[in-house]
């Protein structure tokens, strides 16, 4: 049985709320969990800047989602996680970006997870991985840990 759509209805499979996108979220994570390789990370990161950049818009004004979308009030720590976000799921989309996403990413390095310093080797996961301006390193492990708690 199929739906007719009308007026601004979004043509869906199943999806009609955040709570259903965060499941989905669950799911990828549980995903990357398995592997924690780059194909893995990278459906996790898109559904997650998604739910982030989306989650609120057909939420009741009330909703948490509401809340904990509004970048003003977030810790620096929590937006820069999510600018993080941003740049590894729009980068992963579009793979050249336009000189305004340009000019707003974070992230300065991509590594693959088999880097060939010392330091690298025993401190390091061998996972995907960024480094920021200022030279912190964010693990996609470390990524999909904050971005699990943030959204729960």
């Amino acid at each position: 049985m199929g739906k007719k759509l009308s007026g601004r209805d979004g043509a869906t499979l199943g999806f009609v709320s955040s709570t259903d996108y965060y499941r989905k979220l669950l799911r990828d994570a549980e995903g990357l969990r398995g592997s924690w390789d780059a194909h893995e990370a990278t459906d996790f990161l898109i559904t997650s800047w998604h739910l982030f950049q989306d989650w609120s818009k057909s939420d009741p004004k009330t909703s948490l989602s509401r809340s904990k979308r509004n970048r003003a009030k977030l810790p620096a720590q929590m937006n820069l996680v999510l600018d993080i976000t941003r740049d590894l799921a729009n980068g992963s989309k579009h793979f050249q970006l336009d000189q305004s996403s340009a000019d707003k990413r974070k992230i300065s390095e991509v590594h693959d997870g088999l880097e060939a310093n010392w330091f690298s080797y025993f401190f390091h996961e061998n996972v995907p991985a960024v480094t920021v301006e200022g030279g912190w390193y964010f693990s996609v492990r470390v990524l999909h840990n904050i971005l699990l708690a943030y959204y729960h």
